[in-house]
């Protein structure tokens, strides 16, 4: 018979009296899913917003950063599912390269998928 909200460790516990030694928790095994967003005009024309969201369906967020052609230009711990934004302004004409990398509390990181504009 299979009582509702009763387990086998449970009735083991109960019967010798005993206090669970240990608390388990679940491995965080699925790295973040990080997103970001820019202007919707490929070409910027001076200071614009962009930004990026991040959530982690197994853990919380722990750190996000927004990255030009590399160098971070946004960095800051999380403590949950993340949505933040900065500005940036190129430093002259050319491709810039916008991508947003998130870390779990798991350790897992991943990189958002890059937005690719041109600088004028």
């Amino acid at each position: 018979m299979r009582i509702p909200g009763l387990s086998l460790a449970s009735v083991l516990l109960a019967l010798c009296g005993c206090t669970p030694a240990a608390t388990f928790h679940v491995l965080d095994s699925t790295p973040p899913f990080v997103g970001v967003n820019g202007p919707a005009d490929p070409e910027i024309h001076g200071t614009t917003t962009v930004g990026a969201t991040a959530f982690d369906a197994e853990s919380q967020i722990s750190w996000i950063e927004i990255r030009v052609n590399g160098a971070t230009i946004y960095s800051s711990p999380q403590h949950g599912d993340a949505t933040v934004s900065t500005t940036f302004t190129p430093s002259g004409p050319g491709t810039y390269l916008i991508e947003a990398i998130a870390t779990s509390e798991g350790g897992e990181s991943t990189a958002s998928t890059s937005l690719h504009f041109e600088g004028f």
